[in-house]
């Protein structure tokens, strides 16, 4: 299907016109942290697939539209507006309705209108972007700094999240890479493109302020779908100046530095080098970083906490590190919103709210007024804002018992709005105790009261932590019969949500080839792609657990603030 000119372009639109109506929204930072990291987390395995791609079979059509349609389609399109600017950009869309009103196209006829209004060849630019699986990482081979520039020269390679490209596959696909450089004082206003293996640029810089050394951020933006492997002294120098760097490039500094570590392209250490820097941070865009970083982290950490003292040690430093960092941020945002407050306000608490429950729960404070809003909210639903009200349940589940349980089911069991039964469904399983667990398997899959379309959601809270993720993979395979029955007729995105979510978490190889022998025996055809993504997340996982038990942390006083 020619999905670039029906779900990606939606999808940009969906972004432009929201950012043209509210523009205080800053949906395009949003955007960095949502629709283009989703299309990078899914584009660096080897299972993934081009945007456009041939459908030899009617059961693939479910399983093509996902990240890589959507927010990989935009994210091209976004491309193409930061290669010609938004003039030519407009204007190349006018010709394209006026040329072809009421008749059918082909991704070729718009990247041809643009192409006649700007005179670039934007089918060129663009035909690796759309028809091949991937993209690249950028790395720097050399740089050489002065008073007002610095030359670097950059690399190519593809990126796949466990750094496993070969060099026929290095070798291969070129991408023509649309880069914007943000530096002291400046950012570039104009993409440059980048169309070859390797590439010089020479880029201007300004003194820094105070003493500090100029810097450069390349990718300025996010507005090319790469990663890119700052050299040290580039991390260096912007460590130093952090808050005179944009915070959508703050963010991404962040995530590149994750996706680089875990892939084995870059040090671990450097990942929370930058978080340490960004603990003051005040921002929703780069919260949503830090809330996705420290949540995978935590995944990591956790399972090693499993497999040795030193490692149990190490956890639980990291947790107080986490702990530190979000209820220093708690402090500033609070509870309670504020007169005047905008719309990423609202975002940051909730970044800020959504690690509680994983580094936060077991604190006075924090259980208190969690159940305090809990008990309250029954008949003041006021003191529990949507966007945070999974956190508080998950909280008050953790800490409380059977009565805290029945509350929370009674609530789904009382409404017939989806709304409100979203709550207890995403919830139910963060409970401690394990027979509770095991009851809200049972009643999420047998119990008749929550629909097929709902039932993946009860099962990935329970699946939410380590203990809960071997009860319901074990569950899943004792119901497969059942499961596989139950959604015979559904759409196959449903089935995939389920086996998502009973296998999500798991991060070791030994669990991989456990998954990978049960589904080569129990095969579900019209989920294979999902469930081949979801192996290569884990053997990914499995990678940077092995490399994080070999440094620092894996030592205890590592994490100590």
């Amino acid at each position: 299907p020619d999905l670039v000119l029906n779900e990606g372009f939606a999808a940009y639109m969906e972004h432009f016109c929201v950012d043209a109506l509210f523009p205080e929204y800053k949906i395009w930072e949003q955007f960095t942290t949502d629709g283009y990291s989703a299309a990078q987390r899914l584009d660096a395995l080897r299972s993934s697939h081009p945007v456009i791609v041939p459908i030899k079979h009617a059961e693939e059509v479910d399983q093509v539209f996902d990240a890589i349609s959507y927010c990989k389609g935009s994210t091209v399109v976004r491309m193409v507006e930061a290669i010609l600017g938004p003039e030519k950009f407009q204007e190349g869309l006018q010709v394209y309705m006026q040329k072809h009103a009421y008749g059918n196209t082909e991704t070729v006829d718009l990247w041809n209108c643009w192409s006649e209004v700007s005179g670039q060849n934007v089918a060129h630019l663009m035909d690796t972007w759309t028809t091949v699986t991937g993209y690249p990482y950028l790395k720097v081979v050399s740089e050489k700094w002065s008073d007002d520039k610095v030359e670097i020269t950059l690399q190519q390679d593809r990126f796949l999240s466990d750094g496993s490209a070969s060099s026929a596959e290095e070798a291969g696909a070129l991408w023509s890479i649309p880069l914007l450089f943000a530096s002291t004082g400046s950012d570039s206003a104009q993409a440059v493109i980048m169309d070859q293996k390797q590439q010089t640029f020479s880029i201007p810089v300004q003194p820094g302020t105070e003493g500090q050394l100029p810097w450069i951020k390349i990718n300025a933006g996010q507005k090319a779908l790469v990663r890119v492997s700052h050299s040290l002294e580039m991390i260096t120098r912007m460590r130093s100046a952090i808050h005179e760097v944009a915070p959508v490039d703050r963010a991404a500094l962040l995530l590149d530095a994750y996706a680089l570590a875990k892939a084995g392209l870059a040090p671990l250490e450097t990942v929370v080098e930058i978080l340490r820097a960004l603990q003051s941070e005040e921002t929703s865009i780069v919260w949503g970083a830090i809330a996705g970083v420290l949540g995978g982290l935590h995944l990591l950490m956790e399972q090693l906490g499993t497999e040795s003292e030193k490692g149990a040690a190490a956890f639980k430093e990291f947790v107080a590190f986490g702990k530190a960092t979000v209820l220093k941020a708690l402090a500033k945002v609070g509870w309670d919103s504020k007169e005047g407050e905008s719309h990423t306000d609202k975002l940051l608490r909730a970044s800020v709210m959504e690690l509680l429950d994983s580094f936060a729960f077991d604190d006075a404070a924090v259980a208190k007024e969690a159940k305090r809003r809990f008990d309250a909210h029954w008949t003041e639903p006021a003191v529990l804002p949507s966007e945070y009200k999974s956190t508080v349940y998950r909280i008050v589940l953790l800490n409380g018992g059977l009565a805290e349980y029945e509350a929370v089911l009674a609530e789904y069991r009382n409404t017939e709005d989806n709304q409100v039964r979203k709550y207890p469904m995403f919830t139910l399983g963060a409970v401690a105790d394990l027979s509770l667990k095991q009851r809200t398997l049972d009643w999420a899959l047998k119990s008749g009261e929550v629909k097929t379309q709902d039932t993946f959601y009860p099962i990935g809270s329970v699946a939410s932590n380590a203990v809960g993720a071997e009860m319901t993979w074990k569950y899943f395979q004792e119901n497969f019969a059942l499961i596989k029955s139950m959604y015979a007729k559904a759409s196959p995105s449903l089935l995939a949500a389920m086996v998502v979510s009973s296998i999500g978490r798991f991060c070791t190889t030994a669990r991989a080839d456990e998954v990978q022998a049960f589904f080569t025996q129990n095969p579900l055809p019209t989920v294979e792609r999902r469930i081949s993504q979801s192996l290569e997340n884990m053997r990914a996982n499995a990678a940077m657990l092995s490399a994080m038990g070999k440094s620092k942390l894996a030592e205890a006083a590592y994490w100590v603030v």
